[in-house]
């Protein structure tokens, strides 16, 4: 079910003061009113707890008002699809930059102000969307059940018989981070391998990607198909779990945003897209685990240098834009089998 909640400005302040002060981060400075340069309807994925501050700062930075509305990237991609003709949403953020290749169409081209310092993996030919972080597939295993010599090593062995029924994936009809694990999963081994994953599965999908985590460290599943920033966050606060680079490489692929075709407040739009991939917001990105999507940003001590990990060579971040619907198709197939 989709969450739609219009923030209560007060309470969202005092909020966004907490959360910036516990996490070492200045509080933003007093700035126009929200509501003062117009408004904008936001569909985004993040979780809350870190993604509303960041939005109302936004709001007093620029005097825009913003209403929003949270679920997972297919769900809200779902919804842009239906009300292509009226749409309701100016943009969407969060998701994998696979989903924002599939569903292209319905998303408009913007060539941000700061273009110029973003890494050529955060960019999209024609602009339909950027990438406002670096958010590569990998997984996890329990590491109180399986040892390091035990656990696998590459997306290859999650093929083995032996984990049918232990590894936990989101549904990635509903979750974006997940179809974009599947579409490293089969650019990584090809269809056969990605046959036998799906029926690795043994019919099951988890509800919500934050489960795979909890399900994984509780002992539910021994396997968890994630991506690194909620991994890193999991294991750093204790869980029971260990992040697994796969041999095969990790894509250098990025959790996007991108403007609503034919939308109602493009301006703000523009002015969103601006902030979330400008200085400001892309400073903290190694305070939340993730890698910025900027050029002149340092590397993030909180995860691996990328100098220590294998980059995946054969990964083709457009693939998705002419292979997503067939590979979704087949996914529905065999996990229905």
């Amino acid at each position: 079910m989709s969450l739609k909640k219009i923030t209560a400005l007060a309470s969202a302040a005092v909020l966004a003061a907490t959360l910036f002060a516990s996490a070492g981060i200045a509080a933003p400075q007093t700035a126009p009113a929200p509501g003062s340069a117009g408004t904008m309807t936001l569909y985004y994925a993040p979780t809350t707890d870190w993604a509303d501050p960041i939005i109302q700062e936004f709001q007093e930075l620029t005097g825009v008002k913003v209403e929003m509305i949270n679920a997972g990237a297919s769900e809200l991609f779902s919804r842009v699809i239906a009300e292509k003709d009226n749409p309701l949403a100016d943009v969407v953020w969060g998701g994998s930059a696979d989903t924002y290749a599939t569903y292209k169409q319905y998303l408009q081209s913007y060539q941000s102000t700061e273009h110029a310092a973003i890494n050529s993996s955060c960019t999209f030919p024609g602009n339909y969307a950027y990438g406002w972080c670096m958010e590569p597939s990998l997984f996890v295993y329990n590491n109180k059940l399986l040892a390091a010599s035990e656990a696998p090593k590459s997306w290859a062995d999650l093929t083995d018989p032996k984990w049918k029924g232990k590894i936990a994936l989101a549904d990635p009809m509903k979750s974006s981070s997940a179809f974009g694990a599947l579409v490293t999963f089969y650019q990584a081994c090809g269809e056969e391998m990605f046959k036998k994953f799906v029926q690795n599965l043994d019919g099951k999908v988890v509800n919500g990607t934050s489960n795979v985590y909890k399900y994984v460290s509780d002992g539910e599943y021994l396997i968890g198909i994630a991506f690194e920033e909620l991994g890193m966050k999991y294991k750093t606060a204790g869980a029971n779990i260990e992040l697994v680079y796969p041999e095969e490489g990790i894509p250098m692929a990025p959790s996007a945003l991108g403007i609503v075709a034919n939308c109602k407040n493009p301006e703000n739009a523009q002015k969103f897209v601006d902030f979330m991939i400008g200085k400001t917001v892309q400073a903290k990105m190694a305070g939340l685990f993730r890698r910025s999507a900027r050029t002149d940003m340092p590397a993030p001590d909180t995860l691996p240098d990328l100098s220590t990990l294998k980059i995946m060579e054969n990964y083709d971040p457009a693939w998705a834009a002419s292979n997503g619907s067939k590979l979704s198709a087949l996914f529905r197939d065999l996990i229905t089998q």
